[in-house]
């Protein structure tokens, strides 16, 4: 199978390496700027190396059988302007809910699959990752149309050892996560902290407070959440306890952030429902502030 994967960022690199590993053809798609690692042909993943042939580097897509978008989400709708009248399945990755709303705009839900991980994964450079935490991994198509590649992409990853399951309706499960971002990513930033300092008594109650108010947007949608978020989190800031989170990271690297993506689209949809969301108004003016 050959998979294009649009951005070099941490879960990019990632799932290159992995479905590389169990036999997929895989190109990464980069910016012209990145052109050095054209040069370089190397993936790296925990600071090994792989040169092997299924692993291609360049700035467009020539022919392929299914696309990943791994880029962050304020770079998403470009991509998706770009593909808007390809037939091609299209796999997105991104944090928060923006990008769910775009994608459901742009393109028929048929061909939108979504990938959504509780993976901790640190980017050290273009093309370059570390896996810091394991966590969950689901995969679904927004229409619940769980096609033969979809199966394959699938089959790829567990074969690689990162333990996928298939769900229906994949979109309660982009909910979970993004309560989960919310809780975490902008404490952790705003802390200046790698995740596992937010089992802290004091930090821990403020994660728990932007949970529950993620949470209630959640239930004024008739979202049915698969598993607690409370409970995930907590299992999350264990696992991923030497990552750092990618908002703290993108602070340091003075890179715009997913706040708006991730805590601002909550906020943005508990005015519709009339959920009050302070904590996340909170942090997302924070975040705002620390990024300026």
């Amino acid at each position: 199978m050959n998979i294009s994967i649009i951005g070099p960022g941490a879960i990019g690199t990632m799932l290159a390496f992995k479905l590389s590993s169990a036999g997929a053809n895989i190109t990464l798609i980069v910016k012209p700027s990145h052109i050095s690692l054209i040069n370089k042909k190397e993936i790296t993943l925990n600071l090994l190396k792989t040169q092997g042939t299924r692993i291609k580097v360049q700035t467009k897509i020539d022919k392929t059988d299914y696309i990943i978008i791994t880029v962050k989400s304020y770079d998403f709708q470009k991509s998706m302007n770009d593909l808007i009248n390809t037939q091609i399945p299209v796999m997105c990755c991104q944090n928060g809910l923006q990008t769910l709303n775009i994608a459901k705009q742009k393109l028929n839900g048929n061909k939108i699959d979504y990938l959504v991980t509780g993976h901790g994964i640190s980017k050290k450079a273009p093309g370059q990752a570390e896996h810091k935490g394991y966590g969950f991994t689901y995969i679904g198509n927004i229409s619940g149309n769980n096609n033969e590649k979809l199966i394959k992409i699938k089959n790829y990853l567990n074969d690689s050892g990162l333990i996928t399951e298939i769900v229906n309706p994949i979109e309660d499960y982009i909910w979970l996560k993004s309560i989960i971002n919310s809780a975490i990513n902008p404490v952790a930033a705003a802390n200046k902290v790698k995740n596992g300092v937010l089992a802290n008594s004091d930090l821990n109650k403020i994660v728990k407070q932007l949970c529950e108010e993620s949470t209630n947007v959640s239930k004024a949608m008739k979202i049915k959440l698969p598993l607690d978020p409370w409970i995930e989190i907590n299992k999350i800031i264990d696992k991923t306890s030497e990552n750092t989170c990618s908002m703290l990271q993108d602070i340091k690297n003075q890179k715009t952030t997913e706040i708006e993506a991730i805590n601002g689209e909550i906020i943005r949809i508990g005015k519709q429902y009339n959920i009050p969301t302070p904590k996340n108004q909170e942090f997302l003016q924070r975040i705002q502030l620390m990024s300026n």
